[in-house]
């Protein structure tokens, strides 16, 4: 899900833009340079921290290589292992924080059993700043 902004088809109304299709964490994100991602959390204490680079909490950068689909600005599209061997993506990390809380109410009826408790997920926002093709 892109923030602030819906996701546009490949092709803009001025031209093509440059775009990719990854994965992080089980999900599939399609985005252009530029746009802020609601991605799972990756912070201390997950194991997807081995995807981040960097000593301070200002410069922290995920790498992602698990690609599917790459635009460039001409408007050529890699598809398939072989055309994106080598591709990276740099995801700059701009915060984490916590989705809005949802609440969760079970009840069985008849029953006096009511339980309410509330869910707010941890997440990560980051912000498409690279699509490096590698050599291909």
């Amino acid at each position: 899900m892109v923030k602030g902004e819906q996701a546009k088809s490949a092709v803009d109304a001025s031209g093509a833009y440059p775009y990719a299709s990854f994965t992080v964490g089980g999900h599939q994100y399609t985005a252009k340079v530029g746009d802020q991602l609601e991605i799972d959390y990756c912070g201390e204490g997950r194991k997807s921290q081995d995807y981040m680079q960097g000593s301070s909490a200002s410069d922290k950068v995920l790498t992602i290589s698990d690609i599917h689909v790459v635009c460039t600005a001409a408007g050529k599209v890699h598809v398939g292992q072989q055309a994106l061997a080598g591709a990276t993506l740099k995801l700059k990390v701009i915060e984490h924080t916590r989705q809005p809380k949802i609440i969760v109410f079970k009840k069985k009826r008849r029953k006096k059993y009511r339980k309410m408790s509330g869910h707010k997920q941890l997440i990560t926002l980051v912000q498409l700043t690279e699509i490096a093709l590698g050599a291909s």
